[in-house]
């Protein structure tokens, strides 16, 4: 399977897990966005579009 898909089993998993009142919520460190688009090599007004 891709990481992806590994990845959204694991996290639904821990969604799971969770709404059952077991085990802790996972806290993820939030993005700057500023950073993403520095990451991206995009300036402010730049939209990607998949």
């Amino acid at each position: 399977m891709s990481k992806f898909g590994d990845d959204l089993i694991q996290s639904l998993s821990e969604a799971l897990t969770h709404a059952k009142g077991k085990g802790h919520a996972i806290v993820h460190t939030p993005l700057d966005p500023s950073e993403v688009r520095k990451n991206a090599k995009l300036t402010k007004p730049q939209k990607h579009i998949s």
